[in-house]
């Protein structure tokens, strides 16, 4: 359960989200390797307000610094960032779903289209006229990626005549 429920689609972003980053902590210097809680003081209305420990978990990494986590204060769960939702919470316990989440076929195949375009050094836009062979990139690569670029752009107003006739 949580704050969010149903199918994707219906779910907030992370993106529009205030947020807890760790990661971003731990480049600062807040959290040293060993902590194990850090302490987060809330304002309200310009008066400060409860204070809450955020628990910190530690994974060892071969060759690398330990890497910290947050436990998410509702369900535990390790985290890289917590969310404000009214609660800190993680977002899972927010529902919360990655854009990438929320988006449907036509949008992945429409995304694809344009990551072959910014590939191929066109400009973007799938109606805008292909370009050229960028300099140094294999003749058969080249072929193979404007083959497959024409076939989402096929896909694409296929999909579109079938919507709006």
């Amino acid at each position: 359960g949580g704050i969010g429920s149903g199918r994707h689609s219906n779910r907030r972003t992370t993106a529009s989200m205030q947020a807890l980053d760790v990661r971003q902590l731990r480049r600062e210097g807040h959290t040293p390797p060993g902590t194990r809680a850090l302490f987060l003081q809330t304002m309200q209305q310009g008066h400060e307000s409860a204070r809450q420990a955020i628990f910190l978990s530690w994974t060892s990494r071969a060759k690398a610094k330990p890497k910290p986590w947050f436990l998410c204060p509702v369900c535990g769960r390790r985290a890289a960032i917590l969310y404000f939702f009214p609660a800190l919470a993680c977002r899972h316990c927010h529902g919360l779903a990655y854009q990438s989440q929320r988006d449907g076929d036509r949008d992945r195949l429409r995304a694809k289209a344009e990551a072959l375009r910014a590939r191929l050094g066109w400009m973007p836009g799938i109606l805008n006229p292909e370009g050229g062979r960028p300099k140094r990139m294999r003749h058969i690569t080249f072929e193979r990626l404007r083959s497959e670029h024409a076939e989402l752009v096929r896909a694409l107003l296929g999909e579109w005549r079938g919507r709006f006739g």
